[in-house]
């Protein structure tokens, strides 16, 4: 018969009349016990220590790695987002310009970005009527994609838009690996930051 939930007076909600907990116990002989703020009737009378933990959604991860990077720029909270052993790899990025490569560990995850944020920022106004992000799941729930268009208002009246996309992979709610396809703004890459 599966979980049939109910109220906390003990009817059934859902399609049709109404069951108290007892009848559907006697329907059925299953007992009725708590879950997440509702009741279930479950096929096990003993009581079961759940050992989990609310997963974040991608969308949350998403958006505190947004806030930890681009907002905030803070290498310790983006360091701590990833698995001890997490990669962030910018593929993208040429030759001499942080973060170039990979970065595999905390640590140089850590100093990476903190290195990379010592770059001048790009400094047109964003725009964030303009600017806007899809995360897109896939067949994997452990990896989504996000694309990404940071729309900037520039001094001169010049809209300019950096689009990059990024696949995370996540382990146990931490970034596993982050591939970071970006590359960074003409005025930027021409400060002499990069090759």
């Amino acid at each position: 018969m599966g979980e049939v939930p109910v109220d906390a007076a003990g009817e059934q909600r859902g399609r049709g009349g109404k069951i108290s907990a007892d009848q559907a116990r006697a329907l059925c002989g299953i007992a009725c016990g708590p879950f997440g703020g509702r009741w279930l009737l479950t096929s096990s009378p003993q009581r079961r220590e759940l050992n989990w933990r609310v997963a974040a959604t991608h969308k949350e991860i998403f958006e505190r790695y947004v806030y930890a990077g681009a907002i905030t720029r803070n290498p310790d909270a983006i360091a701590a987002m990833f698995t001890e052993d997490g990669v962030f790899d910018a593929p993208l990025v040429p030759d001499g310009h942080p973060p170039h490569g990979r970065l595999v560990g905390r640590d140089a995850i850590r100093t990476g970005t903190s290195v990379y944020h010592q770059q001048p920022i790009y400094q047109g106004t964003m725009n964030l009527e303009r600017s806007a992000y899809v995360l897109h799941d896939t067949p994997d729930p452990d990896v989504f994609i996000a694309e990404i268009d940071v729309a900037f208002d520039e001094a001169d009246g010049q809209r300019t838009t950096m689009s990059l996309v990024q696949i995370f992979r996540l382990r146990d709610g931490q970034i596993a690996m982050l591939r970071d396809y970006f590359a960074e703004l003409p005025s930027v890459a021409s400060d002499g930051h990069s090759s």
